[in-house]
């Protein structure tokens, strides 16, 4: 074929017309994959849409090919001129569009390629996470993963990106053939692509019309996975171009053009594909050799023969130790295997969907377990990303029917009842109803796999235990006090519950077993209502802490007055009897019936006096001391009173002598501590010195020598 700008016309349209129908496939998948939800069309159509980066690069590079062609015949009509011989030393000079295609070919396709290969790498892995991500379940326990809606859509368009991608990608392989055009390679590799990712999305819903959905659930996996082998084809096909003989005049591969997918677009030429591929490679043509010529004659054969006997080997199935099989005929459960090798039909007849039985498993009823386990967990931080509340009985901190309250708590343990009626009973009994988030995991394991497998859809399984385990829980909880839930009984509603939670899944026929069910945590909404939570079931704490300190030193006081706390509960209660009596007797109008009643005081008084004198405590010894001063006093006056009879019978005896003693006694009482001076009278002008500090009766020298201290004129004192 004559290479010529005409040739790279032709070309540059094709790669125009590839961009355009990569550009409308990626944009039809995108679409799609938005509006269903469907993750495994999102990822294509990121693949799809930087495929068309390929498109672009060989658009330019095929018309800047155009351009070098025109170059060059202006140039050769220049050089055959009668008069170039002037413009011959600048003739090379000239080649403007041969020197950019030399760096295009140098530079923009392999940069162009590594960005490419980024790309396809950072989409694979980011999709793959994120598919994974939607196949693990959550906290609940439960898998984000759904089901793409719009069947209908979603098959027309993996139809059409299929029967489209391969068509033109075809029809690009042919023109490849030729070698001017042997870079369109490269762009049909990736409509090719397109069309494999259409072939996959039909057959992940045709697997799903079937009856099974794990095809769609693979696809969330193998679509990335695709994109990132890719990526690393074209990093590896760059390094060994790095260190591909060149040949003069030969066209470089670009690092983009996969060979994988050459493969897929010329199905009919594969020998040939890999023989041009190793004579890249190496620079020397095997086409030729006798390996090659035996190669080429015997693959299809081998490749049938290998398709045969892999699709014979679908007729075994292994189930583990651990696992139990379920034998699925044209989608439909036929029989449950036990572990071992079984024979069945070959697939897609048979399928065997393997089920872990021992591996057991949890469910959240309430809250899962907090977000960190090392740190401190208090009421007023936050435990988990998304809380969930049950409805309690609010505490009555009035003290208020208590006694209502667990009377109507048993009999709605007795009759069950819906969970509006239990909240209304609630209601009833306290008029107030308070949240608390609880943690209730429920481990369980499967115990028929079949009947695991066939009771709800793979992705409601979960849900579907859980919703049952909490409505149980809910009914439940709605019967007791927070403070109940929170404290003394804790254990007692965690057996209530596992009971109920335990029979609602039996009857359910699930094919599982509830291991366990437990209260794990229990807490008010975190905040403000968990503070006022905390404050309010402080406040009654405290109250009975003051009763019990009342009662404390209640006890402390009796014993102390009374040396025993019994025998003080004794006599408050005759005390207590006696004031009775004495309202009975004011009251009584019958005199015969007051006199009894006085009589029954008096002897109850008498009582209570000698069990308070017999007792060791502060009122007996009270009463002790008391009789002691009274017997006491009365025998000192008894004892003034005789004395006075004996002095006035002395005075009746004698009266001179009794006034002249009772005279000198009194005299002495008074003077007994005075000091007496005698002085003479006859003396003129006598000055006495006495010291005023001196105390005591008696005489005293006169000293007129000392220094007085004070003086006194005659006859003072």
């Amino acid at each position: 074929m004559k290479v010529d700008h005409l040739s790279y016309v032709r070309a540059t349209r094709v790669a125009l017309m590839g961009l355009a129908l990569q550009l409308s496939l990626g944009i039809g998948l995108l679409l799609y994959g938005v509006l269903g939800r469907d993750h495994a069309a999102l990822s294509g159509a990121g693949l799809v849409l930087l495929g068309s980066a390929a498109w672009l690069v060989l658009a330019v590079v095929l018309d800047q090919h155009r351009r070098e062609r025109l170059e060059d015949m202006e140039a050769r009509a220049l050089d055959a001129g009668a008069r170039t011989s002037a413009f011959e030393g600048s003739a090379e000079d000239l080649r403007v569009q041969a020197k950019r295609l030399a760096w295009m070919h140098s530079v923009l396709v392999p940069v162009s390629s590594m960005l490419l290969s980024a790309g396809l790498i950072a989409l694979g892995v980011s999709r793959a996470l994120s598919g994974q991500r939607l196949l693990t379940p959550n906290e609940s326990g439960v898998e984000e993963f759904r089901v793409p809606g719009d069947r209908g859509w979603a098959m027309a368009v993996a139809v059409a990106c299929a029967a489209v991608g391969f068509v033109f990608a075809r029809f690009v392989s042919g023109m490849a053939k030729q070698r001017v055009w042997a870079n369109l390679r490269g762009g049909a590799g990736y409509a090719v692509a397109a069309s494999l990712i259409g072939v996959a999305l039909m057959a992940a819903q045709l697997v799903h019309l079937a009856g099974s959905d794990v095809a769609l659930r693979w696809a969330l996996v193998v679509v990335p996975a695709f994109s990132v082998l890719l990526g690393v084809e074209i990093v590896l096909s760059f390094l060994l171009n790095l260190y591909r003989p060149r040949k003069g005049g030969e066209v470089p591969r670009a690092a983009f053009d996969s060979p994988i997918l050459g493969f897929v677009a010329s199905p009919d030429q594969i020998a040939k594909t890999i023989g041009g591929a190793i004579s890249y490679q190496i620079g020397i043509d095997v086409t030729g050799t006798w390996a090659y010529q035996l190669v080429s004659r015997a693959v299809v054969p081998l490749v049938v023969f290998g398709a045969v006997v892999l699709w014979l080997l679908t007729s075994l199935a292994v189930v583990g130790g651990t696992e139990r099989g379920l034998l699925m005929r044209n989608g439909r459960l036929v029989g449950v295997i036990e572990p071992g090798l079984h024979l069945k039909l070959p697939w897609p007849v048979d399928e065997v969907r393997l089920v872990e039985a021992s591996t057991v498993r949890e469910v959240a009823l309430g809250n899962s377990r907090p977000l960190a386990e090392s740190r401190v967990i208090l009421w007023t931080g936050t435990h988990h990303s998304n809380e969930e509340y049950f409805v309690v009985r609010a505490l009555d901190l009035r003290g208020l029917g208590s006694a209502s309250g667990r009377a109507g708590r048993s009999g709605a343990a007795a009759g069950g009842g819906a969970i509006d009626a239990e909240v209304s009973r609630a209601r009833q009994n306290t008029g107030d109803l308070a949240l608390l988030s609880v943690e209730v995991p429920v481990t369980y394991r499967v115990t028929d796999a079949g009947l695991y497998e066939t009771f709800a859809a793979p992705e409601d399984r979960q849900a579907l235990l859980k919703v049952v385990g909490q409505r149980q829980v809910t009914r439940i909880l709605a019967r007791y006090e927070e403070d109940e839930i929170l404290g003394p009984k804790r254990l007692e509603i965690g057996q209530e519950i596992e009971s109920a939670v335990r029979a609602a899944i039996d009857r359910l026929g699930a094919g599982v077993e509830v291991l366990s069910c437990r209260i794990e945590g229990v807490h008010p909404p975190a905040g403000a209502p968990a503070e006022a939570f905390e404050k309010a079931m402080g406040d009654p704490q405290r109250g009975l802490s003051l009763i019990e300190g009342g009662r404390a030193r209640a006890i402390g006081l009796l014993t102390r007055v009374a040396g025993d706390y019994a025998l003080a509960e004794r006599i408050i209660a005759q005390l207590r009897r006696r004031n009775s009596l004495r309202e009975e007797f004011a009251a009584a109008a019958d005199p015969a019936q007051r006199a009894q009643l006085e009589g029954q005081i008096a002897q109850l008084e008498l009582e209570i006096e000698g069990q308070i004198a017999a007792s060791r405590g502060e009122a007996g010894a009270m009463i002790a001391s008391a009789q002691a001063g009274r017997w006491a006093r009365l025998l000192g006056v008894r004892a003034q009173a005789q004395a006075f009879d004996g002095l006035v019978e002395s005075y009746l005896a004698n009266p001179a002598l009794f006034k002249a003693r009772v005279w000198f006694e009194a005299l002495s009482d008074r003077l007994k501590d005075s000091r007496l001076y005698v002085v003479d009278g006859s003396v003129p002008d006598l000055r006495v010195t006495y010291d005023l500090k001196e105390t005591g009766a008696g005489a005293a020298r006169l000293d007129q020598s000392t220094t007085p201290t004070g003086t006194e004129r005659p006859g003072a004192r």
